[in-house]
């Protein structure tokens, strides 16, 4: 992946890439994004679905923290003296906290036999499903360009999942009728 869109993940999603320019010794993440420009989006939906439960701990602190802020006290109602206390606002600041536990960190974000891998630490069933998603859907996903339309796996010594425009371009050949696998 070209260093711009490498940079951007890792802006974008922190608490997933933390260990992006971690040592060799800890984490394949030093090698950054070992896959095509073609199969950021996908990456970028997966890492978005994997931060829901942050953000939406996120959206409630900085509500409460909003309405505390934005609403004078002699004009609060009965439902916002009790809801709009400390102690509510610790609460959700303490489910952010887990929430953000919660997040995995990748490990090693790769193309490997034409499909994504995307391997973590941590994560819950609802993580590993998402990356499941991701990765089968990988292979209906040209890793050069992003298109679903012709894109499929092929076999070409390597397996590379591409659309036909860049089989075209990358083996220098029509490769719209040969080369699949399985033939």
């Amino acid at each position: 992946m070209n260093k711009q869109l490498d940079e951007q993940l890792c802006r974008d999603f922190p608490e997933i890439f933390r260990d992006r320019h971690g040592s060799m010794a800890t984490t394949a993440m030093c090698w950054g994004f070992e896959c095509g420009d073609g199969w950021e989006p996908m990456i970028r939906l997966l890492c978005s679905q994997i931060m829901q439960p942050v953000r939406r701990a996120r959206d409630r602190v900085e509500d409460h923290e909003r309405m505390c802020a934005e609403t004078p006290q002699d004009q609060w109602s009965d439902w916002m003296r009790r809801e709009l206390t400390q102690e509510k606002l610790d609460e959700k600041r303490q489910e952010l906290a887990r929430a953000l536990e919660q997040i995995p960190v990748a490990v090693q974000v790769k193309e490997k036999f034409g499909g994504l891998r995307f391997y973590i630490s941590g994560g819950d069933d609802r993580v590993w499903d998402l990356i499941a998603w991701a990765e089968s859907l990988s292979y209906h996903v040209c890793q050069d360009c992003s298109t679903m339309r012709t894109a499929r796996l092929r076999n070409h010594g390597w397996m590379v999942t591409l659309c036909d425009a860049c089989a075209i371009t990358r083996y220098g050949e029509d490769e719209t009728n040969d080369h699949e696998q399985g033939e």
